[in-house]
């Protein structure tokens, strides 16, 4: 149960993010790619699923076994937003209470968003964070 609620609270995260993506203008000036780079850290022990906006602004999703991770990639000039949410992928392997993840989102290696989160009284721990871009 634990999973499918980790599972769907990652699939309401990229989904929200999915409506802010929109299709290139008509425009004739086209915007250089952004540079991205996503990382968690922390000292969370539990197994993770992971889900990012990839090149295209598609919700892509892995599994991590342990921090740090990180994944660096240019954002496409028609994406308007991207997205990184991780939470704990299985009932079997929970961290310990109070751990922490912190995710960041980097442009062109300047933090442009971060958040911390702690594990519950159970072990499990979810969070999510999203950046818009100007188009």
């Amino acid at each position: 149960m634990k999973n499918t609620k980790s599972t769907l609270f990652l699939a309401v995260i990229l989904a929200v993010v999915l409506v802010f993506t929109s299709c290139s203008s008509d425009d004739d000036s086209s915007p250089q790619p952004r540079n991205i780079k996503y990382e968690i850290t922390g000292n969370y022990s539990g197994r993770l699923t992971v889900a990012f906006s990839d090149e295209s602004g598609n919700s892509q999703t892995i599994s991590i076994n342990s921090l740090p991770w990180s994944k660096s990639l240019s954002i496409d000039s028609d994406v308007s937003a991207i997205a990184l949410a991780a939470g704990n992928s299985g009932v079997d392997n929970p961290g310990e209470t109070g751990e922490t993840i912190t995710l960041k989102i980097y442009r062109n290696e300047e933090t442009a968003k971060e958040s911390t989160a702690p594990a519950t009284d159970n072990g499990f721990i979810e969070l999510g964070i999203s950046y818009s871009f100007d188009l």
